[in-house]
């Protein structure tokens, strides 16, 4: 397992973690940096995590005094997960 498999939310679905837990890239630039690099030879993936993440944004934007895992169930947020993903494929 390399270390893109541990932000694959597609294997931490599988392996039964919620993705309440899924590990968000920080907040600081070096953080950022990171995941970019992390990600770098996986295109898809760091893509797919962008949409899911401006999605997220987005619900977050109604809510502006919660927490995004505040207002959306696990449901939901796996259902952004693969919305996004069906997106990638249109």
């Amino acid at each position: 397992m390399v270390l893109a498999d541990f932000l694959d939310l597609d294997q931490w679905i599988a392996s039964g973690r919620a993705l309440r837990e899924f590990p968000w890239p920080g907040e600081t630039p070096n953080e950022r940096k990171a995941i970019a690099l992390i990600l770098a030879d996986r295109p898809q993936l760091a893509a797919h995590i962008g949409r899911w993440g401006t999605r997220l944004v987005e619900v977050a934007a109604h809510h502006p005094h919660k927490k995004v895992m505040e207002v959306l169930s696990e449901k939901e947020i796996i259902n952004l997960w693969n919305d996004t993903r069906a997106a990638s494929l249109s």
